[in-house]
Protein backbone atom coordinates (compact mmCIF):
# COMPACT_ATOMS: atom_id res chain seq x y z
CA UNK A 1 0.00 0.00 0.00
CA UNK A 2 1.74 3.14 -1.23
CA UNK A 3 1.24 6.09 0.56
CA UNK A 4 0.86 9.73 -1.78
CA UNK A 5 2.26 12.72 -0.53
CA UNK A 6 -0.63 15.58 0.02
CA UNK A 7 0.21 18.86 -1.23
CA UNK A 8 -1.31 21.53 1.12
CA UNK A 9 -2.16 25.10 -0.21
CA UNK A 10 -0.74 27.73 2.87
CA UNK A 11 -3.41 29.35 4.51
CA UNK A 12 -3.74 32.99 3.02
CA UNK A 13 -4.45 35.78 5.73
CA UNK A 14 -5.88 39.00 4.62
CA UNK A 15 -2.87 41.55 5.72
CA UNK A 16 -1.27 44.70 4.26
CA UNK A 17 2.18 43.32 3.23
CA UNK A 18 5.52 44.89 2.24
CA UNK A 19 7.91 43.47 -0.06
CA UNK A 20 11.72 44.44 -0.14
CA UNK A 21 14.76 43.83 -2.84
CA UNK A 22 17.06 41.62 -1.85
CA UNK A 23 21.21 41.72 -2.10
CA UNK A 24 21.18 45.35 -0.31
CA UNK A 25 19.70 46.75 -3.50
CA UNK A 26 17.58 49.77 -3.25
CA UNK A 27 17.28 51.92 -6.43
CA UNK A 28 15.00 54.78 -6.33
CA UNK A 29 12.54 52.85 -8.43
CA UNK A 30 12.60 49.25 -9.22
CA UNK A 31 9.28 48.05 -11.73
CA UNK A 32 8.80 44.18 -11.50
CA UNK A 33 7.36 42.77 -14.85
CA UNK A 34 3.57 41.80 -14.72
CA UNK A 35 2.54 40.35 -17.40
CA UNK A 36 3.77 37.50 -19.79
CA UNK A 37 5.89 38.31 -22.86
CA UNK A 38 8.19 35.90 -24.84
CA UNK A 39 11.20 38.44 -23.72
CA UNK A 40 10.30 38.15 -20.04
CA UNK A 41 8.37 35.05 -19.23
CA UNK A 42 5.91 35.06 -16.26
CA UNK A 43 4.08 31.55 -15.67
CA UNK A 44 3.49 29.36 -12.73
CA UNK A 45 3.85 25.53 -12.62
CA UNK A 46 0.22 24.64 -11.10
CA UNK A 47 0.84 20.82 -9.92
CA UNK A 48 -2.91 19.88 -9.74
CA UNK A 49 -3.68 20.14 -13.55
CA UNK A 50 0.32 20.11 -14.56
CA UNK A 51 0.55 22.62 -16.47
CA UNK A 52 2.20 26.24 -16.81
CA UNK A 53 -0.19 29.15 -16.39
CA UNK A 54 0.04 32.62 -17.66
CA UNK A 55 0.18 35.67 -14.78
CA UNK A 56 -0.90 38.87 -15.09
CA UNK A 57 -1.22 41.60 -13.15
CA UNK A 58 -4.86 43.28 -13.75
CA UNK A 59 -6.09 46.16 -11.33
CA UNK A 60 -10.00 45.11 -12.17
CA UNK A 61 -9.77 41.18 -11.54
CA UNK A 62 -9.88 39.21 -8.67
CA UNK A 63 -7.16 36.38 -9.85
CA UNK A 64 -3.52 36.77 -11.41
CA UNK A 65 -4.11 33.94 -13.53
CA UNK A 66 -4.97 35.51 -17.29
CA UNK A 67 -6.96 32.16 -17.92
CA UNK A 68 -9.36 33.01 -14.91
CA UNK A 69 -9.82 36.72 -16.03
CA UNK A 70 -12.76 37.36 -18.33
CA UNK A 71 -13.47 40.95 -20.10
CA UNK A 72 -11.41 44.00 -20.52
CA UNK A 73 -8.56 44.29 -18.18
CA UNK A 74 -6.55 46.93 -16.74
CA UNK A 75 -2.85 46.47 -16.68
CA UNK A 76 -0.88 47.62 -13.43
CA UNK A 77 2.69 48.49 -12.72
CA UNK A 78 4.28 47.14 -10.09
CA UNK A 79 7.39 49.59 -9.00
CA UNK A 80 9.60 49.37 -5.52
CA UNK A 81 10.38 52.60 -4.27
CA UNK A 82 14.18 52.99 -2.78
CA UNK A 83 13.69 48.94 -2.62
CA UNK A 84 10.51 48.65 -0.75
CA UNK A 85 6.78 48.17 -1.76
CA UNK A 86 3.93 48.45 0.33
CA UNK A 87 0.89 46.86 -0.38
CA UNK A 88 -2.69 47.31 1.11
CA UNK A 89 -4.94 44.56 2.26
CA UNK A 90 -7.56 45.92 -0.34
CA UNK A 91 -5.28 44.41 -3.29
CA UNK A 92 -5.56 41.17 -2.82
CA UNK A 93 -4.98 40.26 -6.24
CA UNK A 94 -1.63 41.81 -6.24
CA UNK A 95 -0.36 40.03 -3.11
CA UNK A 96 -1.30 37.19 -4.52
CA UNK A 97 0.90 36.99 -7.55
CA UNK A 98 3.72 38.63 -5.24
CA UNK A 99 3.64 36.41 -2.40
CA UNK A 100 2.34 33.00 -4.16
CA UNK A 101 3.05 33.12 -7.93
CA UNK A 102 5.29 35.23 -9.27
CA UNK A 103 8.37 33.54 -10.29
CA UNK A 104 10.85 36.63 -9.12
CA UNK A 105 10.30 35.99 -5.18
CA UNK A 106 13.00 35.12 -3.68
CA UNK A 107 15.35 35.68 -6.49
CA UNK A 108 14.76 39.62 -6.65
CA UNK A 109 12.77 40.38 -3.79
CA UNK A 110 10.88 38.83 -0.32
CA UNK A 111 8.22 39.32 1.37
CA UNK A 112 8.97 40.97 4.60
CA UNK A 113 7.84 38.92 7.69
CA UNK A 114 8.94 40.09 11.02
CA UNK A 115 7.72 37.28 13.06
CA UNK A 116 10.70 35.41 11.51
CA UNK A 117 13.12 37.89 11.48
CA UNK A 118 12.07 37.66 15.95
CA UNK A 119 12.54 34.00 15.32
CA UNK A 120 16.11 34.60 14.37
CA UNK A 121 16.72 37.32 17.25
CA UNK A 122 15.12 34.39 19.44
CA UNK A 123 17.86 31.88 18.49
CA UNK A 124 20.91 34.34 18.41
CA UNK A 125 19.87 36.19 22.07
CA UNK A 126 19.79 32.36 23.46
CA UNK A 127 22.94 31.61 21.69
CA UNK A 128 24.68 34.57 23.95
CA UNK A 129 23.14 33.68 27.12
CA UNK A 130 24.34 30.46 26.67
CA UNK A 131 28.05 31.76 25.80
CA UNK A 132 27.44 33.92 29.00
CA UNK A 133 26.71 30.85 31.65
CA UNK A 134 29.35 29.04 29.69
CA UNK A 135 32.09 31.95 30.27
CA UNK A 136 30.72 32.45 34.00
CA UNK A 137 31.23 28.67 34.77
CA UNK A 138 35.01 28.97 33.30
CA UNK A 139 38.09 28.69 35.52
CA UNK A 140 40.20 31.72 35.76
CA UNK A 141 43.06 30.03 33.99
CA UNK A 142 40.73 29.03 31.05
CA UNK A 143 39.59 32.04 30.93
CA UNK A 144 42.82 33.99 30.47
CA UNK A 145 43.69 31.49 27.78
CA UNK A 146 40.96 32.62 25.61
CA UNK A 147 41.54 36.20 26.00
CA UNK A 148 45.32 35.88 24.80
CA UNK A 149 43.87 34.07 22.39
CA UNK A 150 41.14 36.83 21.01
CA UNK A 151 43.54 39.84 22.93
CA UNK A 152 47.25 38.87 22.63
CA UNK A 153 49.44 40.27 24.56
CA UNK A 154 47.10 42.86 25.64
CA UNK A 155 46.03 40.69 28.28
CA UNK A 156 47.74 41.38 31.86
CA UNK A 157 48.32 39.10 34.79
Amino acid sequence: MSKTKQISTPEWEIKDRTYFLKNEVSPLTYTLGTRHSRRYPLLHFDEKSGEQRELRYATNMNSPFVDEQKGEVTLGHVIFEEGMLFVPKQKQNLQKLLSLYHPRKGHVYEEFKPEVIATDEIDEINFEIDALLAAKQMEIDEAESVLRVEKGSAVVQ
